[in-house]
């Protein structure tokens, strides 16, 4: 017989944060969210995992190419290995949406997360600490890539190709608000300010001694 408590699935109110905030800030990962504080609430909705007590919390944003983004899964690591994690991103196929997440390379933990979850890894990326100095003009992108949306990627067939990319000499490179992805990298380009700018590790060649940050691997299902 099963004598754990039942549990529900919920979206987070403003009450929740406290427990949120500490969830995050044990869970060993980087605090971004504390960084961010309540507003982190704002935007997408962010699900609990609520038997009494709140014991993980997970973030689902919908995106412009009719995707959900996942982000920010966290479990309080006193219940761990008890399916929490799982439960979340079950709640989120209710979408009946593709989903997408991105997962850092040395996370051997949420990368067998995710791929018990059934999550297939599609594509590699390179994050640079900076954001390219460079101008120029702008012309629509009509190759098929994944986009960067401020570190939640989009599918560029599926915006209508609808975005633009900057010309800078034999390079291009994409901006969506503050972030930033090289889509193709052909000339030195220095880096200012403490923004990110993300390389698909396929196009990337180090000819221009740019200093790797961190890799993430995006995951779909």
């Amino acid at each position: 017989m099963d004598y754990r408590f039942p549990f529900m699935i919920r979206a987070a109110g403003i009450n929740d944060w406290p427990s949120i905030s500490h969830i995050s800030s044990v869970a060993g990962y980087d605090d971004y969210i504390n960084k961010i504080g309540v507003s982190y609430l704002s935007t997408g909705m962010v699900i609990v995992y609520d038997d009494g007590k709140i014991k993980g919390f997970m973030k689902i944003e919908e995106m412009p190419d009719n995707t959900i983004w996942l982000s920010g899964i966290r479990v309080d690591p006193d219940h761990r290995n008890n399916g929490i994690a799982s439960s979340l991103i079950d709640y989120a196929r209710k979408y009946g949406k593709k989903m997408r997440l991105i997962v850092e390379d040395n996370n051997y933990k949420s990368l067998n997360l995710v791929k018990k979850n059934k999550f297939s890894e599609v594509k590699k990326f390179l994050f640079v600490k900076g954001i390219p100095d460079v101008s120029g003009e702008e012309h629509y992108i009509n190759d098929v890539c994944f986009l960067n949306y401020d570190w939640r990627f989009v599918f560029s067939g599926d915006l209508n190709y609808n975005e633009k990319y900057i010309k800078y000499k034999d390079s291009r490179i994409f901006r969506h608000g503050n972030a930033y992805q090289i889509l193709e990298l052909n000339d030195y380009i220095n880096f200012i300010d403490n923004g990110y700018t993300a390389i698909d590790e396929d196009l990337f060649k180090n000819n221009y001694d740019i200093k790797i940050d961190s890799r993430f691997i995006l995951f779909e299902s």
